[in-house]
C-alpha cells in the first residue's frame, strides 16, 4: 500500500533505526558505560522499542555488569548513596 502512494518506506526504516540506536547510544555513553555497550544499545534500540516488555537500558546494563564484573564493594557503595 505504501509503494502505491509513493511512501518510501525505507527511508522511514532508516531515520527509524538511526534515531532510536543514536540516542540510545548516546544516552549510553553519557551515562558513562563502555564502547561495546554503548554499540548494544544502538542494535537493540530499535528492536526493544517494538515490544514494551523489554528495554534497551535493561539489555545494556546487563552487557555493562557481565564487562565491569561488579563486587560486592560496589553493592555496598550503592547502598550508601
Amino acid at each position: 500500500m505504501a509503494i502505491i502512494k509513493g511512501i518510501n518506506i525505507e527511508t522511514s526504516i532508516t531515520t527509524f533505526i538511526l534515531l532510536t540506536g543514536g540516542l540510545a547510544f548516546a544516552g549510553s555513553l553519557l551515562s558513562g558505560s563502555k564502547i561495546y555497550s554503548a554499540l548494544n544499545a544502538f542494535l537493540v534500540a530499535p528492536i526493544t522499542t517494538l515490544h514494551h516488555l523489554l528495554a534497551a537500558g535493561w539489555v545494556s546494563g546487563i552487557f555493562e555488569a557481565k564487562l565491569r564484573h561488579v563486587s560486592m564493594d560496589d553493592a555496598v557503595k550503592v547502598s550508601k548513596v
